[in-house]
């Protein structure tokens, strides 16, 4: 996985510089139940409910609300959620934080702040959107509110020993911590993903912080009532790193199947990581082989036969043990198998037992070629006159997104679109890291620069019909309807916006890398 930058194409929403958010007459809109309470709205990730409120006509006249938008004290790269009449946020200060629709804050928490300098990574917070859900925690069913934090530094910044990433369930009304669960050391583990709530279990993805170092990526099953772990799956062999899931878990609830996808992997041998490569072992070896070589000129050339016959054996039982050292510490250098790594796999959400996956081919690879974003489920024929199938797809930072048959994932992709210029960091426009949406009838994909009709440009988002992949929808069935601009726009560091949009109950709430929270409304 790569570290964030100074652009992003990302959720839904294109938005780059001090553009804000682009609305498309045929981009869906949002929550039908009054609620959007999860990244994406959906388990599938669909990223699509009906609005009575915004509306292609209505469109134009959007406005800000009242009071807004929230200036928060830090980036907000995560989607706003909307359940208990309240807007959920995170921020990389380290707080949760609950808003009222009138833009006061009715609680925050602070949950840590990760850090390992600037070489890595800075500080961030709260980097995953939360979930909220009924769940029986003590003895009392209430909303509850489960988002990934924790880290190794305090809301000043300062160290904190022994931290960890952790997953936190807290009372959605009050912000209350009822329960955290540590899963991994901090810095090194951090949770970039948005958890997925299910049949009362959480399922999270754990992932490094950045590439310094890569860990050994997995998803993990909680109980949403008491954080027990019920189940883990590692992305690679015990031993290695690779495999992180920085995106997050999307299920498949007719089936009790669940889809991530995964991280690039990262060399590994039968004897650990990176033996017969690393450079230390291999001077280490030089050294004792030196001081051997040393020890047997001195034996061979020893006045006194008995003495010599003593040294002669000692010295073959060293070379016995050096040679058995030497295989383990510094060869031979056989390659383990990683292959859910820089994957999408499916599983068992009963148990995460793996149920399939595909691998993308070196052939298809770029440098640092992860999967970095969450999965959409869909429906459709592929081609026409194919058979109506279920179907999820997902991009990759080598500019291609992949769509598979769920009933065969192992069989590999059903169709592969190209909607970018593959590369890397995907925060300069290469690839891409954004989910797709899906209304039920078009599947709408955002890529990073690519060439149309002979001019690149710098980023595009894509209607394609289902039925018929072999290319996505004229631009004239994507009209501009809406734009607004940032509040710094002008600024010589005009605030980004790294998060999805989220529409619900006719209002658009989306955050901004310099902590400003929108929320715009037809009047």
């Amino acid at each position: 996985m790569a570290s964030m930058g100074a652009k992003v194409w990302a959720g839904g929403l294109l938005a780059s510089g001090a553009a804000a958010a682009l609305l498309f007459s045929a981009v869906p809109s949002s929550a039908a139940d009054g609620a959007w309470p999860r990244y994406l709205h959906d388990n599938g990730g669909s990223g699509y409910a009906t609005d009575a409120g915004i509306t292609t006509a209505a469109a134009k006249n959007l406005k800000p609300l009242a009071g807004w938008p929230v200036k928060l004290p830090a980036t907000i790269s995560t989607q706003p959620v909307l359940a208990n009449g309240l807007i959920y946020v995170g921020a990389w200060d380290g707080n949760e934080y609950a808003i009222t629709p009138s833009g006061a804050v009715q609680w925050k928490r602070f949950l840590g702040i990760t850090t390992k300098g600037k070489a890595c990574q800075y500080p961030i917070g709260i980097a995953g959107t939360p979930v909220v859900a009924t769940a029986t925690v003590g003895a009392a069913a209430r909303s509850v509110l489960y988002v990934g934090g924790g880290g190794n530094a305090d809301a000043q910044g300062h160290p904190v020993s022994g931290g960890t990433a952790q997953l936190f369930a807290l009372d959605a009304l009050t912000g209350e911590i009822l329960w955290h669960t540590s899963l991994g050391s901090s810095p090194d583990h951090f949770i970039w993903s948005s958890p997925a709530f299910y049949r009362g279990s959480v399922y999270v993805g754990v992932s490094a912080f950045a590439d310094c170092p890569l860990i050994q990526g997995r998803l993990v099953q909680l109980d949403a009532s008491t954080g027990r772990v019920q189940h883990t799956a590692d992305m690679v062999p015990d031993g290695c790193t690779g495999g992180s899931i920085w995106g997050s878990p999307t299920v498949d609830e007719a089936e009790g199947a669940l889809y991530v996808a995964t991280g690039n992997p990262d060399p590994c041998s039968r004897f650990g990581p990176q033996v017969g490569t690393a450079l230390r072992p291999k001077r280490a070896a030089a050294t004792a082989g030196l001081a051997l070589l040393g020890l047997l000129l001195a034996g061979f050339a020893w006045p006194r036969p008995s003495i010599r016959a003593v040294f002669w054996a000692g010295v073959g039982i060293g070379v016995l043990g050096l040679a058995g050292t030497s295989l383990l510490v510094v060869g031979p250098h056989i390659a383990r198998p990683e292959p859910y790594a820089q994957a999408v796999v499916k599983l068992d959400t009963a148990d995460l037992r793996v149920m399939g996956h595909w691998q993308i081919p070196q052939a298809e690879s770029v440098f640092d070629s992860d999967f970095g974003s969450t999965p959409t489920l869909f429906t459709g024929r592929v081609t026409p006159g194919g058979a109506r199938r279920a179907l999820v797809g997902v991009a990759n930072k080598n500019g291609i997104y992949y769509v598979f048959s769920r009933a065969s994932l192992d069989r590999g992709p059903v169709a592969r679109l190209r909607i970018a210029t593959g590369g890397n960091p995907p925060t300069s426009g290469n690839g891409s890291i954004s989910p797709s949406a899906f209304d039920g009838g078009r599947l709408y994909v955002g890529g990073g620069h690519i060439a149309i009709g002979g001019q690149v440009v710098a980023g595009t988002v894509s209607a394609y019909d289902p039925n018929d992949l072999a290319a996505p929808f004229d631009a004239g069935h994507g009209t501009l309807l809406f734009t607004a601009p940032a509040a710094t726009a002008g600024a010589a560091n005009p605030a980004i916006f790294y998060g999805a949009a989220t529409i619900v109950q006719g209002v658009i709430y989306q955050g901004d890398t310099h902590g400003n929270l929108y929320g715009y409304a037809a009047h």
